[in-house]
């Protein structure tokens, strides 16, 4: 890869409108490469436009450093300089050399990019490429409507996750090329969206605006957006996160207009409260999830005696007799 190679970094929270911008991404000829994860149904219909053989990588790097996506601690301070995670940055920088060597512009996208940013800036440096980061937002309202019926979460939960991806990812790009996207603004004016992000990252998407606006206009569709926060439903509540996220989300309404030295500040100083946040829960929920990881690693552990025990060998011919049986038995 070389100079005139552009790689575009999309960056955002879990169902913040990241798989929306980047499909719309690839309609506007910017190249995702083929291992593409599958859609599912009503959570990411049209897909959710992540390469596979990346988001691999990146669950494997999280659970070298002792997290996962839905970690809300910080990860640990200069993670990505850990030797073990050497053969990961290789796996990555092999992957995107078989995949994008010779394409003018290509993108990658995945939630958990939002903090695996540092990694990213070395693989970008080690590739010789142009890059640039898009980080779009949603109202941490929308998100945490959208996690609670996908997962489970409580609001607390959500809201902490909301802070750590978005101010985690800012606080690794600055110094970098970097765009502010909102998913509001996405689909009410896609392309002034789309207009804005070339301006301000110097690159020209392969394909103009007015040759991909019939088919981003199939793909930009309502239904993309299941959860809306209507004007008289009842507030959500985050708890001790509430002041924060107000004012995490003001400064990213704010960055989507343009960075200026008042967003810059803006954001030095709400760093600043996000560390003395973390630090008033970070020790009781760092010893609740290394009980967790324990319990987990411990029925790990059971499975695998289970499995290879000779009485579970012995009747594994009949447990697969027991399935053939049963899927016979629904045909009839």
């Amino acid at each position: 890869m070389t100079q005139n190679s552009f790689a575009l970094a999309v960056l955002g929270m879990h169902r913040s409108g990241t798989s929306a911008l980047t499909g719309s991404l690839g309609h506007l000829g910017v190249d995702l490469g083929d291992d593409m994860r599958a859609p599912h149904r009503g959570v990411n219909d049209k897909g959710y436009w992540e390469h596979l053989g990346i988001l691999r990588v990146h669950e494997r790097v999280l659970a070298k450093i002792g997290s996962s996506w839905d970690d809300v601690r910080p990860l640990p301070e200069g993670w990505w300089t850990e030797p073990s995670l050497a053969a990961d940055r290789r796996a990555i920088v092999k992957i995107l050399r078989r995949d994008f060597s010779g394409k003018r512009v290509w993108g990658v996208k995945d939630p958990r990019l939002c903090r695996l940013v540092p990694l990213w800036r070395d693989v970008f440096s080690e590739l010789g490429c142009r890059s640039g980061f898009v980080m779009t937002y949603r109202s941490p309202v929308e998100v945490a409507k959208s996690l609670a019926k996908r997962d489970g979460f409580s609001p607390e939960k959500s809201a902490l996750l909301w802070l750590e991806n978005n101010l985690a990812a800012e606080r690794s790009t600055r110094g970098t090329a970097r765009v502010f996207v909102g998913f509001d603004a996405l689909l009410a004016n896609p392309r002034g969206t789309f207009a804005h992000v070339e301006n301000v990252l110097d690159v020209r998407f392969p394909k103009r605006f007015d040759e991909a606006a019939e088919t981003l206009r199939e793909f930009l569709t309502p239904q993309l957006r299941h959860h809306v926060v209507a004007e008289k439903a009842a507030p959500i509540r985050f708890g001790a996160a509430q002041e924060l996220v107000a004012d995490v989300e003001a400064a990213l309404r704010e960055s989507c207009l343009g960075e200026t030295d008042a967003t810059r500040a803006a954001w030095e100083e709400l760093g600043r409260r996000y560390e003395t946040h973390v630090a008033s829960y970070e020790t009781a929920i760092t010893s609740h999830v290394s009980d967790l990881q324990g319990r987990i690693r411990e029925l790990e552990r059971s499975l695998e005696d289970v499995t290879s025990s000779a009485s579970w060998q012995v009747l594994r011919p009949l447990r697969k007799m027991e399935r053939l049986v049963s899927r016979a038995l629904e045909k009839v």
